[in-house]
């Protein structure tokens, strides 16, 4: 879907009528004011139990609805998660480690490619554990979208390093 969306929930509305026959959702707006991402994460949560591959925007205050689309979705493949805002406040320290945590704790084994907005910020500490978490099952692709802002020459050292271990097969990031 692409277009002037006023809110995720008028996209929330006809996820909820499918019946769980949705495989993929791709979702880009030109209104970056558009709100309740929570929602429309959590209308895919509770009624795409079969998609493999989202992408769409999301902000801070819903990662937590991420928790339950990777425990309810388990067959999802490819994730893609925009930021809504083009100017993060530069208070907001590694804003981004609840999203890594969360993958860290509850992604499931068919995930296999990650891309997460590079104007979030994240420790060096969570992309360790991160990454860490998909030795047992390793990414085909992770990388950024939106901008890398905020990732630093620390956090390129830290993808070269499970690249070279394979625990990441590609990305565009180094």
């Amino acid at each position: 879907m692409y277009g002037h969306l006023s809110s995720f929930k008028e996209i929330s509305l006809l996820i909820e009528k499918t019946i769980g026959n949705i495989s993929e959702i791709y979702i880009d707006t030109t209104n970056k004011t558009a709100k309740e991402t929570g929602i429309l994460i959590k209308a895919i949560a509770d009624n795409c139990p079969k998609i493999n591959y989202l992408h769409t925007y999301i902000e801070p205050k819903d990662f937590i609805h991420i928790k339950s689309l990777l425990l309810n979705c388990r067959s999802l493949s490819t994730i893609g998660l925009k930021s809504l805002e083009f100017f993060i406040n530069k208070n907001d320290n590694n804003i981004g480690d609840e999203l890594l945590n969360i993958f860290t704790l509850f992604s499931p084994k068919s995930l296999n490619e990650i891309v997460i907005s590079g104007l979030w910020k994240y420790s060096s500490y969570a992309f360790t554990r991160f990454f860490e978490s998909f030795r047992e099952h390793p990414l085909y692709y992770f990388g950024f979208i939106d901008s890398d802002n905020y990732i630093t020459n620390d956090h390129k050292i830290i993808i070269r390093k499970y690249i070279n271990e394979g625990v990441v097969k590609s990305t565009d990031t180094i």
